[in-house]
C-alpha cells in the first residue's frame, strides 16, 4: 500500500490495477481514487472484500480458468536452455 501511495504522488502510473481482496487495502485505495487516478481491483478467486471494492473505480473477478490459463508449464525450454518450476511452486489448482 505505500508503494501504492507513493507512485500516486510521484504520477507514476495512469491506471493502477490492484490483485487483492484485503479490506486492509480500502483506505490506500480510497486516497488513490481521491486524487483521481482510477483503480481497479482484480479479486483473486473467494476472495471479495465489498469495502474495498466499494472505495475502488471498479472490479473484477479472477475465475479458476483464467487463472490456470496464466500458468506457465511446470517444463519449457527456449533458446536460452530448459526451464523447470520447482516443485513446491507447482499448482495445486484443481
Amino acid at each position: 500500500s505505500c508503494e501504492l501511495l507513493e507512485d500516486t504522488y510521484e504520477n507514476r502510473f495512469d491506471i493502477a490495477y490492484v490483485v487483492s481482496g484485503d479490506s486492509d487495502l480500502t483506505m490506500p485505495v480510497s486516497k488513490v481514487v481521491a486524487r483521481s487516478k482510477p483503480v481497479i481491483i482484480a479479486n483473486p478467486p473467494a476472495r471479495k472484500s465489498q469495502a474495498l471494492i466499494r472505495a475502488a473505480s471498479s472490479n473484477f473477478s479472477i475465475n479458476i480458468r483464467r487463472l490456470r490459463s496464466c500458468i506457465l508449464p511446470v517444463q519449457f525450454n527456449t533458446e536460452n536452455g530448459r526451464y523447470k518450476m520447482p516443485e513446491k511452486w507447482q499448482p495445486e489448482i484443481s
